[in-house]
């Protein structure tokens, strides 16, 4: 990818979480209808269930007969009611089809799996390029890029800085290695064995 410095670093990460953030917001999208076509489903077969109650209400043609029978079933008429407007809210023409509702519904699935599968290399780069960046703060802040320009001193202290550390750190990786060569391992002779 052509990273070469922090500033390559820092721009490459930025690049790919706006990319990271504009198909997240694909894929809320997407479920956020397939919510809603699962919640027009459900209140219209909902509403299929306590249509015989709202269909014998309107039967009724006598005052207090339409009364009294409003107040024995009034959690259904009111959940009728309910179903009613959400569907004439949500229905685009007002008419339900299940199968055009169907058909959007596998669409949005497909999509969601397209973006899912966009995301996963996107989301897999971008975790490993924040730990990069994090690890050179942490443990090279030298490198890091300030926020103002630097001057001539700042440079050298930086460059010098650079090289202390790569030069403790190759005195370290030193010391384990002859240390490490020092102590091979043997293997207890015969006679040395307790029976």
């Amino acid at each position: 990818h052509d990273i070469l410095t922090v500033s390559d670093l820092t721009a490459r990460t930025d690049a790919l979480m706006e990319e990271h953030d504009a198909i997240r917001k694909k894929i809320k999208a997407i479920r956020k209808r397939m919510n809603r076509i699962d919640k027009i489903r459900q209140t219209h077969d909902r509403m299929k269930e306590l249509s015989p109650v709202h269909d014998a209400y309107l039967k009724i043609n006598w005052k207090k007969k339409k009364e009294s029978f409003c107040t024995e079933h009034r959690d259904e008429l009111e959940e009728w009611k309910r179903c009613s407007r959400y569907l004439h809210q949500n229905l685009p023409d007002g008419k339900y089809d299940a199968k055009a509702l169907s058909a959007e519904y596998r669409d949005l699935k497909k999509d969601l799996e397209n973006a899912t599968a966009d995301l996963t290399p996107i989301a897999e780069e971008a975790g490993i390029l924040k730990d990069i960046r994090y690890l050179i703060r942490e443990y090279l802040p030298e490198l890091t890029p300030e926020r103002e320009a630097l001057t001539p001193e700042r440079k050298n202290e930086k460059r010098a800085s650079i090289h202390e550390t790569i030069a403790w750190a190759k005195k370290e990786a030193d010391a384990y290695n002859a240390a490490r060569k020092n102590t091979t391992p043997t293997r207890p002779k015969p006679h040395d064995i307790e029976r």
